[in-house]
């Protein structure tokens, strides 16, 4: 009786017998509207009438019989209940597995959406330790995050504002995926986690805690790890370097750190005391910027070594990522969130994975070459190998 399961629209919990659910024959009638799912007495379809009696007097039944009394054999549909009304799959039952909600935060120009596109597009397939991480979405998670996926990566057109493109609500994208591990070698498959992911507008992560959000509160009820991205771009201009490209002509200027640290103190605020079982993933965005340099070429090299910490335990060398931190003025980032969250570990990818110059864009503004994302998937990655067993 403790099947719950977890509504990607919402983000509430909601128990079997709280769902509203369709039976296909029964819609082909004139009743249109969803019934409430009630507990069921095993075989007969008729409702447990004992559930209003004192807990001591309540017989044992399980497993939960879940049935349309006038069609049993019939295959129903679940709904969250009103006023979300969202379609539930039965992959979103939580209680067999753990939930990592993955939030990506940061500031409004550090690139979060198409930091989160090129990531899970990464995340799918990629291989650690001789383990195989695979995605399957839930409902309509694959077609929704295809079209979005596909404007990127097959029409090398620049995505909008999460707040112009969201289809969830409140400016959201919400999305979730079953994640399967396999090793290699053998035919050994498990079910590890329920990823979901909102990619929340900017403006969204930076409301102060003391001004409700109750979808956003919700959903971080949920959060097991965070990505909060380091807008590079203003970074590299701290550090004296070139800052802009063709797609980007007018990026954010250097600031000593002062929207990073904003906003990561907007985070640990609205997470209160929840924040103790976040993980962070510390990530500069946009490290093409950066690597290009000679001085920081180094960085690349963490880059393609840091994709998780090593089978011994030992996370990947941070210094020269620490070094570039603090030149641009962002060292105390890193020292705040170690003490603030469960874990944080320092990362730093490029979505695009190159610098765009004037030849890399038409008349339309769109890249003439598809991204070619670089270490984007690594702190997901991070994030999943600190809740899901074996993935080292």
């Amino acid at each position: 009786m403790n099947r719950r399961y977890l509504c990607v629209r919402c983000w509430r919990e909601q128990p079997l017998e709280m769902l509203y659910y369709v039976c296909p024959e029964c819609q082909q009638s004139e009743r249109k509207l969803p019934t409430w799912v009630r507990s069921l007495e095993p075989g007969t379809g008729r409702p447990v009438s004992s559930l209003r009696r004192p807990w001591w007097r309540r017989p044992f039944v399980e497993p939960l019989d879940l049935a349309c009394p006038r069609h049993p054999a019939a295959e129903l549909r679940l709904f969250c209940p009103p006023p979300c009304g969202a379609p539930i799959t039965r992959a979103a039952e939580l209680d067999r597995r753990g939930t990592l909600a993955v939030g990506f935060a940061g500031p409004t120009s550090a690139g979060k959406t198409l930091f989160t596109l090129a990531a899970v597009r990464r995340l799918r397939g990629s291989r650690v330790g001789g383990q195989k991480v695979s995605l399957l979405g839930l409902g309509d998670t694959e077609e929704r995050f295809g079209t979005l996926e596909s404007a990127l990566f097959a029409d090398c057109a620049r995505p909008k504002p999460t707040s112009e493109s969201a289809s969830g609500v409140d400016g959201t994208m919400n999305f979730a995926w079953e994640v399967t591990v396999s090793e290699d070698g053998t035919s050994h498959r498990r079910r590890d986690a329920l990823i979901a992911i909102s990619d929340l507008a900017g403006e969204t992560w930076g409301t102060p805690s003391h001004e409700p959000d109750e979808l956003l509160d919700r959903y971080l009820d949920h959060v097991g790890g965070v990505v909060f991205l380091v807008d590079g771009a203003s970074m590299a201009d701290d550090l004296g370097l070139k800052s802009s490209d063709a797609w980007d002509s007018e990026p954010r200027a250097g600031d000593s750190g002062i929207q990073d640290r904003q906003w990561l103190r907007w985070l640990v605020d609205r997470l209160g005391k929840r924040v103790q079982r976040v993980d962070l993933a510390l990530t500069v965005s946009k490290g093409d910027l950066l690597w290009a340099d000679q001085e920081w070429s180094g960085l690349e090299t963490l880059a393609n070594e840091g994709v998780v910490s090593s089978a011994e335990g030992e996370a990947a060398d941070t210094d020269s990522l620490r070094r570039a931190l603090d030149a641009s003025g962002r060292g105390d980032l890193a020292a705040i969130a170690e003490t603030q969250f469960r874990r944080t570990d320092l990362f730093i990818a490029s979505s695009l994975g190159f610098r765009p110059g004037e030849e890399d864009i038409d008349e339309a503004e769109r890249l003439r070459r598809p991204p070619e994302p670089r270490h984007v998937e690594a702190p997901v990655l991070w994030l999943l190998a600190q809740r899901v067993r074996g993935l080292t």
